[in-house]
Order: structure tokens, then C-alpha cells, then sequence
């Protein structure tokens, strides 16, 4: 296996303490908690084969399996953290795909190295994720309102979600990089500014590519900002996740997710978007 290849995945690459693992609850390491991805279906997905309700375009939750948001308004959401790391994918033959090799971390030693390359008779591809952890509002405030409530349900809880960026939607997720940015310097000049401090829409937009294969990508703008209600519940996942080490459902990398075929590229021909961030 390649050097800083990870084929089994434990997290998001977040912190962990070397004091024991704390627990959320009574017992429950928060390492067992499972967040969802947020991916955006395209028209090609088995999972359209196989739920005659789902539609090119929905968001799907990957634990519940279930459209969450707008089809065409999208889903709001509140910006926690972010992660950077690399997808890295090998050529099959059969199909003429590149499918799901595994995972590595993003550092400055393999910031700049080639996004395509061969090994042998292999030749790999590797793709540059970003990935937001974020509330969702609308949960958040159906949490508080039942904790008014004297018949309290605690599947009102909230938990993080988080939405990645890769590829054709790389450029939504600068969108909210620059967001991170413009608060990182805020805080510098003296602003105690969280990145939760406002709230984000994403919606799919609909794409064409030089084969004429349509596909959806994702559009983020911002909308406004975060209640001062929702923004403890935001601070309290946000302590947690900088502390804990969280599972993240990475089944939406590991299984087929009906992308247009991406045909194999010249060894060294890096992908497009290869640069500075901002």
C-alpha cells in the first residue's frame, strides 16, 4: 500500500486527545457517532434504480438515505470546520473508470505533486476534497423548540453533517474557503468572529461537459446571519469535533456514485483548478 494511503477510514483527520476518548452520553465513545455525508444524486446513481422517488439533483443524506433540503431551493446550512485531504482513485480497465483506491492526507509534500500517474501497468488519479462539517438550521431550531417542550425527543438532537467538494463542485467549496479566510483575517485585525457566524445555502445547478453529458454540481451562496439562538448549539459541536475524534460515513466514496465516466488522463496532466486557493 502506498505510503500515507488510507484503504480503512477512522475520521475526518480531526484531533485526537491522548488522555482516554472522552464519551457524549453515558458510555458512548464519540468516536461510534456516525456523521452523514451530503451528496448531491446525479442521473446515473444506482440509488435512482433503486428508489423510484429520488431525482437527479436531490441531496441525500448517506446514513438515513433520504433527499434532505429542496430540490431546486437546496438546503441551508452553518459552517463548522473544514478538512482538506485527497481521494485517490485507480483506472479499471473493464469499465473505463477510475473507482475507489482510498485515502490520504493532505500536506505541503504532496500539495504540488502530479494529479495523475502510473504505477507499473496502475495509473491513479487523485482528487483534491474539501470537507465542511455544518449544522443544519432548521434542525437546530427544532431542537430548541422541543426542549421547551416537557415531552422532550431525543432524536431532536443535532448532529453534524458534512458537505465535500471535489472536482466539478471544487469551485463551491472556495466559495466557502474564502468565507473561512476573510474571518481568519478578521480575527487577526482584532474581530471575535466565528466561522459559524452566518448561514450558507447549497443548491445543484445542472452542468454539461465537453460530451455533452449533463451533470449536477453544487452552488453555495451566503444568506444571512446565524441567530444568536442557534450559535450556542454551533460552539458547543464546534468544541466537540476540535476535541473528539468523529466517524465519518464515507460510503458515498467507497461505492460507485453514478458520476459521468472519467476517462483516463495522460500521466502527469493535472486536473483542472490545480493552484492557489484563493
Amino acid at each position: 500500500m502506498e505510503a500515507g494511503l488510507v484503504e480503512s477510514p477512522k475520521g475526518a483527520n480531526l484531533p485526537a486527545v491522548d488522555a482516554p476518548l472522552p464519551t457524549i452520553g453515558r458510555g458512548v465513545e464519540s468516536k461510534n457517532i456516525l456523521i452523514s455525508t451530503l451528496f448531491l444524486l446525479q442521473k446515473t446513481s444506482p440509488m435512482i434504480d433503486e428508489d423510484p422517488d429520488l431525482k437527479p439533483g436531490m441531496i441525500i443524506d448517506t446514513v438515513s438515505k433520504k433527499a434532505v433540503g429542496h430540490p431546486t431551493e437546496g438546503l441551508m446550512f452553518i459552517p463548522l470546520s473544514y478538512t482538506t485531504d485527497w481521494v485517490i482513485m485507480k483506472y479499471d480497465a473493464e469499465t473505463d473508470q477510475y473507482k475507489w483506491h482510498g485515502f490520504e492526507e493532505y500536506t505541503p509534500d504532496n500539495a504540488n505533486l502530479p494529479w495523475n500517474w502510473e504505477e507499473g501497468q496502475d495509473k491513479f488519479r487523485r482528487d483534491e476534497r474539501l470537507s465542511f462539517f455544518c449544522l443544519l438550521p432548521d434542525q437546530i431550531e427544532n431542537e430548541i423548540k422541543d426542549t421547551e417542550e416537557d415531552d422532550w425527543d431525543p432524536d431532536s438532537v443535532v448532529l453534524p453533517v458534512r458537505i465535500c467538494f471535489k472536482r466539478t463542485s471544487f469551485a463551491a467549496g472556495k466559495v466557502l474557503l474564502t468565507w473561512f479566510a476573510k474571518i481568519e483575517e478578521g480575527r487577526r485585525r482584532g474581530h471575535k468572529v466565528p466561522y459559524y457566524h452566518s448561514i450558507f445555502n447549497i443548491k445543484p445547478k445542472l452542468e454539461k461537459n465537453k460530451a455533452n453529458q449533463s451533470y449536477q454540481v453544487f452552488e453555495v451562496e451566503k444568506i444571512t446571519k446565524t441567530p444568536d439562538a442557534q450559535k450556542a448549539v454551533c460552539e458547543s459541536w464546534t468544541k466537540q469535533m476540535a476535541e473528539r475524534e468523529i466517524k465519518i460515513d464515507e460510503s458515498i466514496e467507497t461505492e460507485p456514485t453514478g458520476q459521468p465516466i472519467q476517462k483516463a488522463a495522460p500521466v502527469n496532466n493535472a486536473a483542472e483548478g490545480v493552484g492557489d486557493l484563493f
